[in-house]
């Protein structure tokens, strides 16, 4: 079974969480000040405005239905004749027993069967919580298995980028896989992406080793003494394909440390870094895809904090500049190139 017939749940969305968060609150009446925060929130990315459209239309089925549907929706015993539910209560229901049901579904799933496969789209991301209370938070376009036995924890990143928070357990150690190079922990946090050319490993707590996965396929795996040791604040490329791990290891500023990981809070986070580079961060957060009309606009260098979702702010932003031109080619697809 491969990763995405054995997650049927890889719709499940944290923004149409907040959305439903968002209208409840409106329907019982803002507080001050929350109403500019909601229309802030909303505008800030069209995920956000497209899932409370999605809300609010379904709200509009809802509000057609006929009092015995509202009834059973909504059990009350007020008189006949009076509104017996509201849009909040309504949407709350929904939204609660949609989380109890996957709830619950999740708990079996990792708690039954730690040995399962995950995946998520563009412009998705997921967090995982492990049976032994370690997390795996998933970028976009990403695909990882997890695999637990009784002498070790392991994880295969199949496809794009991880966020590891691991539970001490030193008899366990948790070990992660992505090409040919697997990182081992004990107890640490560190994030692990799959580029074209290589894999970048980001250590942001604690320490972890470096080396091939034939190193640590024992049934009680031990670090080889050898391995590359990595602290927090550092960064490790090692080529992909190559027959022995030697990472080329730098040392991060905190600012480069955040750029890392922001894509977690749904930001992304540049500093002087390449258009080529940022085009490809925004193409794994979203569906519409940038692309390049002039190779050597890749060199631009770029800096600023933006919301993951919201390519066509970002675009924006660069055609200010008026040195560069985007040409839209359908809703999906957008090229950058020199303005004339």
């Amino acid at each position: 079974m491969n990763a995405q017939e054995s997650d049927p749940f890889d719709d499940h969305d944290p923004i149409e969480e907040a959305a439903v968060a968002w209208l409840i609150e409106r329907d019982e009446g803002f507080a001050s000040g929350r109403a500019k925060e909601f229309e802030r929130w909303r505008t800030a990315s069209p995920r956000h405005a497209d899932a409370v459209e999605r809300l609010e239309e379904t709200w509009s089925i809802l509000e057609a239905m006929p009092p015995v549907a509202a009834r059973a929706t909504h059990q009350s015993h007020q008189p006949a004749g009076k509104t017996m539910w509201s849009r909040a209560s309504v949407v709350w229901s929904l939204a609660a027993a949609a989380a109890l049901m996957l709830g619950f579904i999740w708990w079996r799933n990792d708690l039954r069967n730690p040995n399962a496969g995950y995946a998520t789209a563009a412009g998705m991301m997921r967090k995982i919580d492990l049976p032994d209370g370690s997390t795996v938070t998933l970028n976009a376009n990403s695909n990882a298995k997890v695999q637990y036995s009784s002498a070790a924890r392991r994880v295969l990143l199949d496809a794009g980028e991880a966020h590891f928070e691991v539970a001490h357990d030193e008899a366990r150690p948790f070990m992660v896989t992505a090409g040919g190079v697997t990182v081992r922990a004990v107890g640490t946090a560190f994030n692990v992406r799959m580029a074209a050319a290589s894999i970048e490993v980001v250590v942001t707590s604690g320490k972890v080793r470096l080396s091939t996965p034939e190193q640590w396929t024992g049934a009680k795996p031990e670090a080889p003494a050898a391995a590359p040791l990595l602290e927090k604040g550092d960064r490790a490329f090692v080529p992909r394909g190559a027959a022995e791990v030697i990472p080329i290891i730098t040392r991060l500023e905190p600012a480069q440390l955040q750029e890392a990981i922001a894509w977690q809070e749904q930001m992304l986070v540049f500093s002087e870094t390449p258009l080529r580079k940022v085009i490809a961060q925004f193409n794994r957060q979203n569906r519409t895809q940038l692309h390049l009309g002039d190779a050597d606009l890749g060199d631009r260098r770029v800096g600023g904090t933006f919301a993951a979702g919201n390519v066509e702010a970002f675009v924006s932003l660069l055609e200010r500049g008026g040195d560069l031109k985007a040409e839209r080619r359908g809703d999906r697809e957008i090229v950058l190139r020199k303005a004339q």
